[in-house]
């Protein structure tokens, strides 16, 4: 297992550093003033030249760089504009696929923030980070989740994957992930059969994030009403709690994490509301 060495900014709150510390994937961790990102991963020594880091050497691929953000911190930063300098200049010294932002909270508590910004500025704002500049937020519900994360996350990127990629034609049909399934399921009139066939046709999460209406009438039991119905479900936001933490899980896998999204999943009857399961 790759063991990560790390550079915390020296603003950070001291709970992030011994979280970090205490972590059995995280061999050290130095305290500094980063000009970019607030933790710097990698599985190397990892060095920070103090106010010029990354602008000698280039796109820094051996690194990982995350953002962190507390909910008002998050809202403040796309009244000001300063969140999307910030990714600008992460992707500069990091790259795209290197660089990461992590909310401590959820949707819901970015929407519950005295900003001002209606809740649609708020999905919209999170649609337009991953559709225009690929930059998906992690949200974590409380510290050792954040740390669980970045840590997953960055490990990730170097460790080697045993993964046999195949031309579409010759991959074989797989089970179903009863993960994403329970999912789909939270979605109003979508039950088993229903759901093992979007998993057919779309077999992430990001797929179905993506899938406009008539990409979803394409698939067996699904029609132009109900296509409709889900699409309004996740971009209104009545999907979010679920979508939103089971594709981050479903990302970095996991069965500890797993098992508590399954436990997350049997919490949100609250928040998807007037379900209409299928017998």
């Amino acid at each position: 297992m790759t063991q990560l060495n790390a550079i915390v900014d020296s603003r950070e709150p001291g709970r992030v550093v011994e979280l970090l510390r205490r972590h059995d994937d995280v061999s050290s961790v130095e305290k500094d003033q980063l000009t970019v990102g607030d933790i710097v991963l990698g599985p190397g020594d990892v060095h920070v030249d103090t106010g010029n880091f990354g602008s000698d050497v280039g796109v820094n691929v051996d690194l990982v760089a995350i953002e962190r953000k507390s909910p008002a911190d998050f809202v403040r930063s796309i009244q000001d504009r300063r969140l999307e300098d910030q990714i600008d200049r992460m992707y500069e010294w990091f790259g795209a696929t290197n660089s990461y932002i992590i909310v401590e909270g959820s949707v819901n508590d970015l929407i519950a923030e005295p900003s001002g910004i209606p809740d649609n500025g708020i999905y919209g704002y999170i649609g337009s980070l991953a559709a225009r500049w690929q930059m998906v937020p992690l949200f974590a519900g409380y510290p050792t989740m954040e740390i669980e994360l970045l840590t997953r996350v960055a490990r990730k990127h170097f460790e080697e994957t045993n993964r046999v990629v195949r031309s579409p034609d010759s991959t074989p049909k797989r089970k179903n992930d009863a993960y994403y399934l329970r999912m789909l399921m939270e979605l109003d009139g979508i039950g088993r059969k229903t759901a093992n066939n979007i998993a057919d046709e779309l077999g992430n999460p990001e797929d179905l994030i993506h899938a406009d209406t008539e990409r979803l009438q394409e698939i067996d039991g699904i029609g132009k009403k109900r296509a409709e119905c889900i699409r309004t479900q996740i971009w209104n936001g009545e999907w979010d709690a679920v979508s939103i933490m089971l594709t981050v899980f479903s990302i970095i896998g996991g069965k500890s994490l797993k098992k508590q999204a399954a436990q997350t999943v049997s919490t949100t009857e609250d928040i998807t509301k007037g379900k209409h399961k299928e017998e």
